[in-house]
């Protein structure tokens, strides 16, 4: 897709949903992950309105930074590469 830092949320979603496969909230990453992998394939290019209609960050920060900060420190960094990808596109 488009670096390893999304490749490694793309990963750790899945390990986390074969650990907790019923959890709304890693089947809601996976979801996000998905849109974002599908915006990119469509576009090739990230914008900024695009970036602020991804939730998953503050997915993260509500409801699992407390419980599993490894997961959100991974999806933060992956956010963060979209986000310069976006500000270049500007």
């Amino acid at each position: 897709m488009m670096d390893s830092s999304f490749d490694a949320a793309v990963q750790i979603t899945d390990n986390r949903l074969q650990s907790f496969p019923d959890s709304h909230l890693f089947l809601y990453a996976q979801k996000e992950l998905n849109r974002i992998n599908s915006f990119w394939d469509d576009h090739k290019y990230f914008d900024m309105p695009f970036y602020d209609s991804i939730n998953i960050g503050v997915m993260c920060a509500r409801e699992l930074e407390a419980v599993d900060p490894k997961y959100c420190d991974i999806i933060y960094n992956a956010l963060e590469d979209i986000r310069l990808k976006a500000s270049r596109h500007a």
